[in-house]
């Protein structure tokens, strides 16, 4: 494994059960600020996956929707990374507590989670406020003035 000029950090290594063979290469060692990137969505396809420990990396992202689909996970945590958006919250993640999130500070989501609503789930629900007070009764009154104009 090369890293080249590449200034990373592994924050956290787990590779407990994995029979390794061989020698692990030095050069892992000289790895400082790794950035993870996202979630892959193919984790969803672990069906079977009981635990999913993710915490304390340099993960980015979203939490995929697609995990909703893991339904026998009891555990979950994805805390202290730096992931965004909304939190799901079909399938397992019915069950997991706001500890599971914690320090993503860019996450939103059900209240239970101790994080903001989504900004996007409000307006939702204020454009469906706009059309049922106001878009809706001026376009009842526009169909019933045109009627009356017709007869």
């Amino acid at each position: 494994m090369s890293t080249g000029n590449l200034t990373t950090s592994l924050l956290n290594l787990n590779i407990w059960g994995c029979s390794l063979r061989g020698t692990i290469p030095a050069s892992v060692g000289n790895l400082i600020n790794l950035n993870l990137g996202p979630i892959p969505e193919s984790f969803a396809r672990m069906l079977s996956l009981e635990l999913l420990d993710l915490s304390e990396n340099n993960l980015s992202g979203i939490v995929p929707k697609t995990l909703e689909a893991l339904v026998y996970v009891k555990y979950f945590n994805v805390s202290y990374n730096k992931l965004k958006g909304k939190i799901p919250d079909g399938g397992p993640f019915a069950n997991f507590s706001a500890q599971s999130f914690m320090g993503n500070k860019g996450l939103c989501g059900a209240p239970r989670f101790h994080f903001p609503e989504c900004k996007i789930e409000k307006s939702r629900k204020w454009n469906a406020h706009i059309v049922l007070t106001y878009i809706l009764p001026a376009a009842i009154v526009a169909t019933l003035l045109v009627d009356s104009f017709a007869s």
